[in-house]
């Protein structure tokens, strides 16, 4: 069965509940989780359950941190595959407060108290649930910043809001109806190094708007067809170009070579992978307009301007050709490009 398990941090913090209708000795400490939902992906069903027993609307994803088993029995002879994220909080929160999970009134709420720990007290987790916390410092970028601290996103929100433009193509993918869909790789970069080391955004130079959504029920190329001329109905403007992330293993050995690739089970696995470090980002607007944003390996090459070859799947060789076929210094002079 697959579950979330969510780490929302805030300040070196995280983020726990206790069940208030039961006692320490049965339930212990938890974290935000539950169920995915059939075809839900893991990182929105980790937003949907942290709201949902929190009560808390400022919440983003950071990244997933990996996958995990657990044998719950006794209590349900039941294998739990967990898929455990990284999520920030933006915005003040008091230091209690006390919330409940409606169940659609299907049942009785189920109420908590929530508070936050520190990070280093993650061990009194019940339930294996802290199996993974110390993947928030596992990665480079994680030397540099505290966990939960936002990466920079503010940064990137302000630039997006800041396009008409973009705010209107992010409300047509939104609207659309592709599962899981963003905008991301060279529009976004387009924006911030326009608007930072160039002469100001224009989207009459976007060579395309690249939207990626993730739809594990139909691997045809024809669903990618299909999911642009759609946009393409909604909005003709934009040069739209629509991709299946979970069908990327179908085709890209194939079109690029190499040794074939696993599938892509979410959008952030997929944006992880993409050439660059400052193209590997995507974003979207929520259901609440709010602007969500994936970046697995951080925003600071982005916003500060530097092209550097993302190792994940790209060669130095097919990174060299990009990079003459793109010209960023030419097209952005404050841009500067790490070999």
């Amino acid at each position: 069965m697959d579950k979330v398990l969510c780490y929302v941090m805030r300040e070196g913090r995280l983020l726990v509940f206790r069940h208030t209708d039961f006692s320490y000795e049965e339930v212990g400490i938890q974290v935000p989780g539950g169920s995915v939902r059939p075809g839900e992906d893991p990182a929105d069903a980790a937003l949907r359950e942290a709201r949902e027993e929190t009560g808390l609307t400022g919440l983003s994803v950071v990244r997933k941190l990996g996958e995990a088993e657990y044998d719950i029995s006794p209590l349900r002879f039941e294998i739990q595959r967990r898929h455990v994220l990284e999520l920030v909080l933006h915005g003040a929160t008091p230091e209690r407060w006390a919330s409940q999970e409606d169940h659609d009134g299907e049942r009785e709420p189920t109420r908590f108290e929530c508070f936050w720990i520190p990070l280093e007290a993650a061990h009194v987790l019940q339930s294996g649930q802290g199996a993974l916390v110390g993947r928030l410092f596992d990665r480079a970028e994680s030397q540099q910043r505290q966990p939960g601290e936002p990466m920079r996103e503010d940064e990137l929100r302000d630039l997006v809001q800041r396009s008409p433009w973009l705010v209107r193509a992010l409300g047509v993918v939104r609207d659309s109806g592709l599962p899981d869909a963003w905008i991301g790789a060279g529009a976004i970069r387009d924006l911030v190094w326009g608007e930072r080391y160039g002469d100001g955004f224009d989207p009459s130079s976007v060579r395309d708007v690249d939207v990626v959504f993730l739809d594990p029920a139909d691997l045809t190329r024809d669903n990618d067809d299909r999911a642009t001329r759609r946009l393409v109905a909604a909005w003709p403007e934009p040069p739209w170009e629509a991709k299946n992330q979970a069908a990327v293993h179908t085709w890209y050995p194939a079109k690029f070579g190499g040794d074939p690739v696993a599938p892509l089970r979410t959008i952030a696995d997929a944006v992880a992978t993409w050439p660059e470090y400052a193209t590997a980002v995507a974003v979207r607007l929520d259901a609440h307009d709010q602007i969500a944003v994936c970046a697995p390996h951080g925003l600071d090459d982005l916003l500060d301007g530097v092209w550097r070859r993302n190792p994940t799947r790209v060669s130095a060789e097919f990174s060299r050709q990009r990079l003459a076929r793109h010209r960023p210094t030419e097209r952005f002079p404050g841009v500067r490009v790490v070999t």
